[in-house]
């Protein structure tokens, strides 16, 4: 214990003398913190989004079957149809999918019925009908920021109405036909009806006249009667409710605004940073000789690592304190953003910043014993952060991202990292919810370190 604690304080001096580098570790990710998210707050964004949507079709006829095949060719998000709505839910609201469309059982009947009912009632209480309209539901991810939720809910529900008119005008049109056409036909029969004898003067074959005018009334209507109705509905009421939520239970979510997704996000980003000093701190005490001189006395590699693990994940703790009090305290100061939320499982939270700190420290002991020398390490560690950093989600919301660079972002430590902590800030998500990171983020800090260790020996 005694050895441990000389190495630990041989760390702190030697990470404390280099206070330029210690400073700029602290500056340069919460400047750009503060940058980008004052610059996001007025950001436009664009049509292709990305998402995932699940749709969940009850309703397997015409008005379901539509929105559904308009969801599938839509070249602005992926579409997936789910059997299970309870399954879809949870899928949603554990981050793999962003938004789930229900249309419930009877959808189309129901519009169709309310269609007849307007062409066969001039006099219809629209007010009244308001309770009988279709109910479309949407659910999202309460981890997407809300400005994307608006904007995908804002294109579904236009994609919702416009089929919900052409599926209410099709049947509008064809009701109205039929009901015209049987008031036509009740005419004509009720005219052929007519005693025209009254109406003429005698005459030589009166009667003969009058049959012929009859007999012809009759044959018109046997005639189908053509319609020419107006191809846009102008009805001033909704055929189609739509009502939105997020997914989860209720109780439990907190929703993520520009704060809650860019200080987690910068958190991470800030831990993996430590790699230019960690990797730096390792190789100047290669090149120095202070590695060779602390292997010829008794001490252990475990207790070599051990040091320089326990200062660099005090390091990585206080950034995360920082980058905290930022979002708490200078955000809502130099923004019109609210401050961060902390009504959050705080034991997840306090274990998620752990295993992240420890995965960002055994990164940075690998760049630092598989590099020879600090050119080498930090351009390649930089570099390498700033590639996990943009696979993580932390620029770019994976959800926005193709395909491609989706499927290769799981490899990602600060995806496991920015997953987790999006779950905990706006799923309201506690351990049993985050553990499958938290353990990832541990096995990752395992084998890095194992593979240090390994490079260490192997260079000795």
């Amino acid at each position: 214990m005694k050895r441990y604690f000389a190495i630990l304080k041989k760390e702190f001096l030697q990470v404390f003398r280099d206070l330029p580098g210690l400073i700029l570790l602290f500056l340069m990710p919460a400047a750009m913190l503060i940058i980008i998210t004052i610059t996001q707050e007025n950001q436009i964004i664009g049509t292709d989004s990305g998402m995932k949507i699940l749709v969940v079709n009850s309703d397997s006829a015409a008005l379901g079957n539509t929105i559904e095949n308009e969801l599938i060719t839509n070249d602005h998000f992926t579409c997936q149809v789910f059997g299970s709505e309870m399954e879809a839910e949870r899928a949603v609201n554990e981050g793999k999918f962003q938004i789930l469309l229900t249309v419930p059982q009877n959808s189309t009947e129901t519009l169709q019925k309310l269609a007849q009912q307007h062409a066969s009632d001039t006099a219809i209480n629209r007010a009244a009908d308001m309770g009988k309209l279709s109910g479309v539901s949407i659910l999202y991810d309460p981890a997407v920021m809300k400005i994307y939720t608006e904007m995908m809910v804002a294109s579904l529900q236009m994609i919702i109405e416009s089929t919900a008119i052409k599926v209410y005008l099709e049947t509008y049109m064809e009701a109205l036909g039929v009901s015209v056409s049987r008031q036509m036909e009740a005419s004509r029969k009720e005219l052929a009806m007519t005693d025209f004898s009254k109406e003429m003067p005698d005459f030589p074959g009166k009667q003969q006249v009058i049959a012929s005018i009859r007999s012809g009334i009759m044959s018109q209507t046997q005639k189908p009667l053509h319609i020419n109705l107006p191809g846009n509905y102008s009805g001033a009421e909704r055929l189609v409710t739509v009502s939105v939520d997020a997914a989860g239970e209720r109780d439990r979510l907190r929703g993520l605004n520009l704060v809650n997704n860019n200080v987690p996000a910068f958190i991470l980003f800030a831990m993996f940073f430590i790699v230019v000093p960690l990797a730096g701190s390792i190789i100047n005490e290669k090149l120095l000789g202070t590695r060779d001189r602390m292997m010829t006395l008794p001490v252990t590699r475990l207790a070599f690592f051990s040091g320089k693990i326990t200062v660099f994940l005090a390091v990585c703790l206080i950034q995360f304190i920082l980058m905290i009090a930022i979002g708490l305290y200078l955000l809502p100061l130099v923004s019109h953003l609210p401050a961060l939320s902390l009504d959050v499982n705080i034991p997840a939270l306090i274990a998620i910043a752990v295993a992240s700190s420890l995965a960002a420290v055994g990164f940075g002991l690998l760049i630092g014993t598989v590099t020879s020398t600090f050119g080498q390490a930090a351009p390649l560690g930089s570099v390498l952060v700033v590639i996990l950093a943009v696979l993580g989600g932390i620029f770019v919301p994976n959800y926005m991202m193709p395909d491609a660079i989706r499927t290769i972002s799981i490899i990602s430590p600060l995806h496991w990292g920015t997953d987790a902590f999006f779950s905990i800030f706006a799923r309201g998500a506690g351990m049993n919810n985050v553990w499958p990171q938290f353990l990832s983020l541990l096995i990752f800090f395992g084998i890095s370190l194992i593979i240090a260790v390994f490079a260490f020996t192997k260079r000795k």
